[in-house]
């Protein structure tokens, strides 16, 4: 049903032997979440790894004290990375991942996932990349946590994720556990740049002030 969108959204398909996507093709099952859906959470074993179609799903971690703090999100044409990894060491996962929106995925069993890893060098190469891109991803975040001020950090992540009205609809909670900080030091960070003119708050919503 889905095998066009999943060769639509994983090029590297197109590369692979008809025998190696045959077997990726019998392989995976296709299930759907709703936005705020957990697919797995901390200390869960993986029984099988997300492949995006559509939507995305938010990987990231709570601390003791309950503080979550968003790693990245893995979007269409990508694979969960964390899942694989753990699959490959039988090791529990210590993330969660929730929908970030209406996501359709393509699951992939762990034993599927080491033979394709086996046999198959275009899809090998695949997941070695996706790695290095999950690697330099959370360098990058933890740089900007430790180097990079509140202030850039929110309008950083608010530019990036508005809409062509320069609009984004977030919770300034949602917005904290996004930047790796706290709502009460974003809710205060926001008032000041809405009085700097920078920003412009409304319920639920944050717009982008054209200077």
């Amino acid at each position: 049903m889905y095998d066009d969108l999943l060769i639509e959204k994983f090029n590297f398909i197109e590369d692979m032997k008809i025998s190696e996507f045959k077997y990726l093709k019998s392989n995976v099952y296709f299930d759907e979440l709703k936005r705020g859906e957990m697919i797995f959470g901390t200390h869960d074993r993986c029984e099988s790894i997300p492949m995006v179609l559509r939507g995305s799903l938010r990987l990231f971690r709570t601390s003791d004290e309950g503080r979550e703090m968003t790693s990245y999100y893995i979007t269409p044409g990508n694979i969960c990375i964390l899942a694989a990894l753990c699959t490959m060491g039988n090791i529990e996962y210590n993330f969660s991942a929730q929908a970030g929106e209406d996501t359709l995925m393509a699951m992939m069993g762990p034993e599927s996932f080491k033979h394709l890893m086996n046999t198959s060098n275009i899809f090998k190469n695949y997941v070695f990349l996706e790695m290095a891109d999950k690697l330099l991803s959370s360098f990058s975040l933890i740089e900007d946590i430790k180097f990079t001020s509140i202030e850039k950090r929110i309008m950083s992540h608010i530019a990036g994720k508005a809409n062509a009205n320069g609009e984004l609809t977030i919770t300034h909670e949602n917005l904290a556990v996004n930047i790796g900080s706290v709502r009460e030091v974003v809710s205060r960070q926001l008032k000041k740049l809405e009085k700097a003119g920078k920003l412009e708050l409304k319920r639920g919503k944050i717009k982008l002030i054209s200077t």
